[in-house]
């Protein structure tokens, strides 16, 4: 995309974050609090969902920087899920469908090629761009799996990485692959982009927000 920008998670960001980003001339990805498995069946949940969007677009619907409204971050697939988040993408975009829709979706690998990581969350289909976090070598195995990845998707949408990265308590040392060693956190970030940019899928990337945790 040529350009830099920010993802702002997991909730609506204090209006000087956006100030300070056109300031910069970082552009946004802006959310709301909906994350893993909350009470998708719950009609007071969707409520609260629209009533916190609809004050977060009304504070910010003339800022140029945010270009694009979350559904969600890391959500298991499920029908309750799914006819929560359509409802709510139905009506973002019934205050604003000049902006594009994303989500963190859930990823898996199939038996038999534990090298291919699949994008197919149904959720998908409501989106614009799709979004995944990617944690291969901090949650899952060791750093040098991840070169090894394949990244498919059942979608023609753009990619972006909404997270990757490691964290590590900065006082642990361990063995050089200690996926929690505080010393060895920075491979992820300055090597971790150039393991999935070659993957003709991907637009952008985000970093975990280091600075998110009070062990790193």
């Amino acid at each position: 995309m040529g350009c830099n920008f920010v993802r702002l998670t997991h909730y609506a960001h204090n209006e000087y974050m956006i100030r300070e980003a056109e300031r910069l001339g970082i552009l946004v990805w802006a959310e709301i609090p909906l994350y893993l498995t909350i009470q998708w069946e719950n009609p007071a949940v969707l409520v609260n969902a629209k009533n916190q969007f609809s004050e977060m677009f009304n504070r910010d619907k003339n800022r140029a920087a945010v270009i694009l409204w979350a559904l969600a971050n890391e959500t298991p697939p499920g029908d309750s899920r799914l006819g929560f988040l359509r409802e709510y993408a139905q009506y973002i975009r019934s205050l604003d469908n000049t902006r594009l829709l994303t989500a963190a979706l859930e990823t898996h690998t199939e038996e038999s090629d534990p090298n291919t990581v699949m994008i197919n969350d149904p959720l998908g289909e409501y989106l614009d761009v799709l979004g995944c976090n990617e944690y291969y070598g901090w949650y899952t195995g060791l750093p040098d799996k991840s070169p090894a990845l394949t990244w498919k998707t059942t979608y023609d949408k753009p990619l972006i990485m909404s997270e990757f990265g490691a964290g590590g308590p900065v006082w642990k040392t361990g063995r050089q692959t200690g996926a929690l060693d505080g010393r060895v956190s920075g491979v992820f970030f300055y090597g971790e982009p150039e393991n999935v940019r070659t993957d003709t899928l991907l637009t952008g990337y985000h970093s975990l927000d280091i600075d998110g945790f009070s062990f790193t």
